[in-house]
């Protein structure tokens, strides 16, 4: 007998170097991934309220496509949450859910803050570093507590 179990949801959390995380899994519908952007605004607000860095890593390895509508909401998730920096770790095969993912951000208009990565220490490194309004790069080491 075959037992077909529940799709997993996608996880959201705040780490412990204050970095937002998402993990997407499986097809993306837009009730799924609407359901992630209000998780992940959530903690964006909290972080905005104590006026910390907000950075937001997507991993979208597991991530099996989008639905029609479920573009529809990505596009508006880039331009609406409030990250300074959002970094994707993907896989080195470029699957279709990678494709669409890339064409959102390009329509995003928020390119200097997406970038896409294969290794998630490089994402992370990537996220760590912020420039200040002179355009020094500084390390950025607050966490939240």
């Amino acid at each position: 007998m075959i037992h077909f179990g529940k799709k997993p949801a996608d996880e959201v959390f705040l780490d412990k170097q204050g970095i937002v995380r998402a993990v997407y899994h499986g097809p993306q519908t837009a009730a799924m991934l609407e359901s992630t952007v209000d998780r992940i605004m959530k903690i964006m607000i909290k972080l905005v309220a104590q006026d910390k860095p907000v950075k937001l890593l997507v991993d979208i390895r597991d991530l099996g496509g989008y639905d029609r509508p479920a573009m529809l909401v990505e596009m508006h998730a880039r331009t609406i949450l409030p990250f300074w920096k959002m970094a994707l770790i993907t896989t080195d095969a470029l699957p279709e859910g990678e494709k669409v993912s890339r064409q959102i951000t390009a329509m995003s208009g928020r390119r200097g803050e997406i970038r896409y990565f294969q290794r998630e220490d490089d994402a992370i490194g990537w996220l760590s570093f912020m420039r200040d309004g002179r355009g020094a790069v500084k390390e950025e080491v607050q966490r939240i507590e």
